[in-house]
């Protein structure tokens, strides 16, 4: 049996930028992307990725280039400075009136003079109260959360500490501006996310295309958004304007009477269908629906079961497993054979050209924050 060794390192100088190490970085780049799978993808990125780390030595101090070029190998911890470290979230700390950085930042030098490591965890611009997981769900990686301090004093705070920060590269919150601008109608802003119109996931995913996309938890990979309607007369609509009309055009053309509540129930259709976790204003739809359930006598078991799978604090409601079709909801809506299938027909027809294209945006990590 072959037997571990450790490189001696006694006799080896660190070199910064060496040759040998650099490409190991691209030729790791090159394994995850093999050229015959991605074309050039990988040596684009281990070019980048280099020409980064030779920009950032470039750029750096002449001062702490120099201590750089003393390290030791054979003394991994000669380059650091020996002093306790703490990993804090921007607002561990708090003191009403007072911003969380600026609180930590005085707490630490007040009951912790011998900090000289801080690791703040992700301290950008978030969503308060988010599913996030300690925001970690990114609305801006260029801005200070308000309400933790500014740039000004986070910079300030980092360059006073041996510090490490955390980044959240994978995805950003649904807020993003990019995202959002996508969702309103600047089809250049998708290119920067992982985004299908629903022809394009249905081609890829009969393929097997998203087979191998490993998702930590147990929620849909992909979560439906609605893009805002092309059309200007639509687009300025609000969401109960758009219902009107629909309500309207049905009742003109088939003569079936659909309630604003139907409606909001066949706009979240393939959302329920796809089990994913909705945002307070969709899932006030469904709690406006089984009231309206309630009004016509009808069990709401009828239509909903609830989900294994999300995490929420209200009941997750979904459709059952036997509505394959909006014509099977609105029947057990109450309406007849010959009536659901008129109202289903004609809101297909007219669905993305009134509320908006519907699309799936990757979301690996959950349901606001998008690949």
């Amino acid at each position: 049996m072959r037997v571990p060794t450790i490189d001696n390192m006694d006799n080896k100088k660190w070199i910064p930028l060496e040759t040998g190490r650099i490409d190991q970085i691209k030729n790791l780049f090159n394994s995850i992307y093999p050229d015959n799978e991605y074309g050039s993808l990988g040596n684009d990125m281990g070019v980048f990725w280099t020409g980064l780390l030779q920009k950032s030595w470039d750029s750096k101090d002449e001062r702490l280039k120099a201590l750089d070029l003393e390290y030791n190998p054979s003394d991994p911890l000669s380059r650091i400075e020996q002093k306790t470290a703490v990993i804090a979230y921007a607002d561990s700390i708090r003191r009403e009136g007072q911003k969380s950085l600026e609180t930590l930042d005085l707490f630490l030098g007040k009951w912790f003079p011998a900090v000289g490591g801080l690791h703040i965890l992700p301290a950008c611009t978030v969503v308060e109260n988010r599913f996030n997981d300690g925001y970690f769900s990114q609305v801006e990686r260029n801005n200070i959360h308000s309400s933790f301090g500014s740039n000004k004093l986070f910079a300030d705070i980092v360059h006073r500490y041996f510090s490490m920060n955390d980044l959240v590269l994978g995805h950003v919150d649904i807020e993003n501006p990019v995202f959002q601008k996508y969702l309103e109608g600047h089809d250049k802003s998708g290119e920067k996310f992982f985004v299908f119109t629903m022809e394009e996931y249905e081609s890829l995913r009969s393929v097997g295309s998203f087979d191998r996309v490993f998702r930590p938890r147990p929620f849909p990979l992909f979560t439906i958004f609605r893009r805002l309607p092309r059309e200007i007369p639509y687009r300025s609509l609000s969401h109960n304007g758009r219902a009107d009309v629909m309500i309207r055009l049905i009742k003109k053309m088939s003569g079936v009477a659909v309630d604003y509540e139907v409606i909001n129930i066949l706009w979240l259709y393939n959302k329920l269908r796809n089990d994913q976790m909705l945002l307070a204003e969709d899932y006030a739809f469904i709690t406006g629906f089984i009231g309206w359930l309630e009004s016509k006598r009808i069990k709401h078991d009828l239509i909903f079961t609830v989900s294994k799978t999300q995490e929420v604090q209200h009941i997750p409601y979904i459709l059952k497993p036997e509505i394959e079709s909006e014509e099977e909801l609105l029947t057990r809506c109450g309406y007849s054979a010959q009536q659901a299938e008129a109202a289903a027909s004609l809101f297909r027809e007219t669905n993305r050209r009134l509320f908006g294209e519907e699309i799936r945006a990757l979301t690996t990590f959950s349901h606001v924050q998008v690949d």
